[in-house]
């Protein structure tokens, strides 16, 4: 008698990413909108989800230039005349 079994196997795997891939995907996306926000989301979850003990830690260069970029970025979203 044979029996035949699916068995679902779950791994880890680690995916590197490239930012040329990323631009890409979303120019491809037909539905780039909800890409774009559900990445912003992300990103604010995470950026929110820093303890702020552990950006204490960071180097005092490392915290200028996240305050310049993460500024200038802000400045891209700001709507003028809504």
């Amino acid at each position: 008698m044979k029996i035949t079994k699916l068995v679902s196997v779950e791994t880890e795997v680690d995916a590197h990413v490239i930012l040329e891939d990323v631009v890409a995907c979303i120019g491809e996306d037909t539905d780039s909108k909800h890409t774009i926000s559900t990445g912003l989301n992300k990103v604010a979850v995470f950026l929110r989800a820093i303890p702020a003990d552990k950006i204490a830690e960071l180097h005092p260069t490392v915290c200028r230039l996240m305050y310049s970029f993460l500024h200038e970025q802000a400045k891209r979203y700001e709507r003028v005349n809504d």
